[in-house]
């Protein structure tokens, strides 16, 4: 069993419903949180009967708010339960949630994180059969991608990035991928520029990945137009706060 709950899916200027990136990946064994946004604490108790003590890993992709945001408020609750909690990301997003936390005035806060660093190109065994590997994403800022392996199922998220084909080849034949698709193809030069990228290429993504599954996310303002002509071996599962698939 694998299942794919989706606590927020926008950009950091988005329609307030998106709510800001966060997934939580499961299965019987580890529960692991993908990005946390700005209300990530909220929306994990809101849509999910999970508390902070029950998830594994929080793995973090780069250091913009709509992706860190959450982590002062999760340290809170932490703290309330005395407990830590797993942050695993590069060392510069280590960095930037130590600035977050002194700049609250909260610095005493990181004791309630277990800091775990993570390196583009290697793979790094996170938990019992489960590896995490990072790819250096394409954007205006230091940033990664990941492929998730538990067991022998692949899992692509890519973050903020322009499509990025060595990330995308790598996670051929994947059961999920997670890809950010920021805005309808007519700002194509825009998201490019941003370091994001439009449904224009959503074809090229999925041509080169051949997931089972694909769920585009970071909209940004609304909602971007997507193709229809989807390789009919591709299903879309549809971003939604609160939504939960059972992938297998």
């Amino acid at each position: 069993m694998i299942e794919l709950t989706t606590l927020g899916f926008g950009g950091w200027v988005s329609n307030a419903f998106f709510g800001q990136p966060s997934y939580i990946l499961e299965n019987e064994n580890v529960k692991i949180m993908l990005d946390a946004g700005e209300g990530t604490y909220f929306q994990l108790r809101k849509c999910t009967s999970l508390n902070i003590d029950d998830i594994s890993y929080i793995v973090l992709t780069h250091s913009h708010g709509d992706h860190i945001l959450g982590i002062p408020t999760i340290l809170q609750y932490a703290g309330y339960l005395s407990i830590k909690v797993r942050i695993v990301a590069p060392p510069y997003v280590h960095d930037s949630i130590r600035k977050i936390l002194e700049a609250l005035q909260i610095p005493h806060y990181k004791r309630y994180m277990e800091k775990i660093t993570i390196s583009e190109g290697k793979e790094f065994k996170l938990d019992t059969d489960v590896f995490l590997k990072a790819y250096t994403a394409q954007h205006t800022v230091n940033a990664v991608s990941y492929k998730l392996s538990i067991g022998d199922v692949i899992i692509g998220y890519s973050g903020d990035t322009r499509p990025n084909p060595q990330f995308l080849k790598d996670i051929e034949g994947a059961l999920l991928l997670i890809h950010e698709v920021s805005a309808s193809p007519e700002y194509n030069k825009e998201a490019e520029a941003y370091g994001h990228t439009s449904s224009k290429d959503v074809a090229t993504i999925l041509r080169l990945a051949k997931p089972k599954y694909f769920m585009p996310t970071h909209y940004f303002i609304e909602e971007p137009y997507l193709p229809l002509d989807f390789n009919g071996s591709v299903r879309l599962l549809t971003p939604a706060p609160c939504s939960t698939h059972k992938l297998i």
